[in-house]
């Protein structure tokens, strides 16, 4: 069986730590690129984790270093929940940046997408600036994306603000930019991923598996997020990995989704039309609940072949 050509573009991040790793041991995936984005924390910063983990990983796959900053607003940053290195109290040590300096992010996810025959699903688990840059730069790449996989969003409201969840407040215009592409979308939001939760008996686990667990234990235990509920960590971009291979564990509904760029109180807000007559024509595949017994089984099976 063919595997899936995925690019991850990503801002690590907890989460995206996690997401990587997971990614990483999917034998049904075949990652040809990872980019970074300024998001939760500055592009220097995003990109030392990105090289750091796949390092780690032992993962031998091309990363570009992306966008500074959104296409319109001043950056911001997450520090406060993920710490000032972006991994809790973590930094990766001896990593240069310097051949990374004249990265070109669109020219690199171009020319991925449009070598070889198969269509590519790219996986955006930051904010959207670099896929917003690619579509309007390179139109034709639509035709070659499978599917935009993204965590960001929410129906339900938002978490940087009541309307708005972070990766779209950072940038909401690359967002419409890509909710208005016309390439499907499977969304994991707010709604899906504040129930995807690890718990402290799961890391008491995972920090038996190998060097990779470790790190995955020391960068979540030195978190100065809240915990709440007794949980430790939404893996919010875990799903969107996890839903590409096995979708049956989730739950998901088409809807049309858009954004909101102009209000005072919701600029960044996701909205979805759910009127019950004649709604617009769905672009996004919403994932709104997920069974979380089988979402942990599998984060600690691949997790479990770092040992």
């Amino acid at each position: 069986m063919s595997k899936r050509r995925i690019i991850i573009d990503c801002d690590p991040g907890v989460d995206d730590a996690v997401a990587l790793l997971y990614a990483f041991k999917d034998p049904s995936l075949e990652i040809e690129l990872i980019s970074s984005v300024s998001g939760n924390v500055s592009i220097q910063k995003t990109t030392t984790n990105v090289i750091g983990i796949a390092r780690l990983a032992n993962e031998d796959i091309r990363i570009v270093k992306g966008a500074a900053r959104p296409l319109v607003q001043e950056p911001v940053f997450a520090e406060e929940i993920h710490g000032q290195s972006g991994l809790s109290d973590y930094e990766f040590k001896n990593i240069d940046l310097s051949p990374y300096e004249n990265d070109d992010v669109v020219e690199a996810l171009y020319e991925t997408i449009m070598k070889g025959d198969d269509k590519v699903t790219v996986v955006a688990v930051g904010p959207y600036t670099n896929i917003a840059k690619l579509l309007m730069l390179y139109p034709e790449v639509k035709e070659k994306i499978d599917v935009l996989s993204i965590m960001g969003g929410g129906i339900k409201g938002g978490n940087t603000t009541q309307a708005s969840e972070f990766n779209v407040y950072v940038d909401p215009e690359a967002a419409r930019v890509m909710f208005r592409s016309g390439i499907p979308i499977i969304m994991a939001g707010l709604d899906v991923t504040e129930k995807a939760l690890l718990y402290p008996e799961h890391l008491e686990e995972i920090v038996n598996y190998g060097e990779a667990g470790k790190f995955v234990e020391e960068i979540i235990r030195t978190s100065g997020r809240p915990v709440i509920d007794r949980s430790l960590l939404q893996l919010n971009d875990v799903v969107s990995i996890m839903v590409l291979t096995h979708p049956e564990i989730f739950t998901i509904k088409d809807m049309f989704v858009d954004v909101e760029i102009n209000g005072r109180i919701t600029r960044g807000l996701t909205f979805a039309d759910q009127r019950r007559v004649e709604p617009q024509e769905a672009n996004t595949q919403v994932i709104l609940d997920l069974d979380h017994d089988k979402f942990i089984e599998l984060l600690m099976g691949r997790l479990k072949e770092y040992e």
